[in-house]
């Protein structure tokens, strides 16, 4: 199977942060899926090292690359098709960078891991 890890889920993972539901971290940990981390994490998280959200001792480029060679973890390109439908989805959550995930996942046909509320609103659509 493939997932993607929304944001936090990466963070808690490579943090080995006890938020992170043990479902969830079986899934990452098992050899047999493929993980992805999306360019919009990166991004999203570039943003937030630059305005003092997100901490790291290094280059926070480097960071997300280490971490994700690190945990086996595949970086997944953005397209424009990945954002056709991204008006299309209901504004039950208005964090675009939650909204690109959600619409990459769908697009590409995996599974997001995440715990966010309002994204998991979208699997009772």
């Amino acid at each position: 199977m493939k997932y993607l890890l929304d944001t936090h889920i990466f963070l808690w993972y490579i943090g080995n942060d006890s938020k992170l539901d043990e479902e969830i971290s079986k899934i990452i940990t098992d050899f047999d899926n493929e993980i992805y981390l999306s360019v919009i994490s990166a991004w999203e998280l570039i943003i937030k090292s630059t305005i003092g959200k997100f901490k790291t001792e290094e280059n926070i480029v480097d960071f997300i690359v280490k971490n994700c060679k690190r945990h086996s973890i595949r970086l997944l390109d953005l397209t424009i098709d990945d954002l056709q439908k991204l008006d299309d989805i209901p504004l039950i959550h208005k964090d675009p960078f939650d909204r690109a995930l959600l619409i990459q996942s769908v697009n590409r046909g995996i599974s997001l891991l995440t715990d966010d509320y309002y994204l998991k609103q979208y699997n009772k659509l």
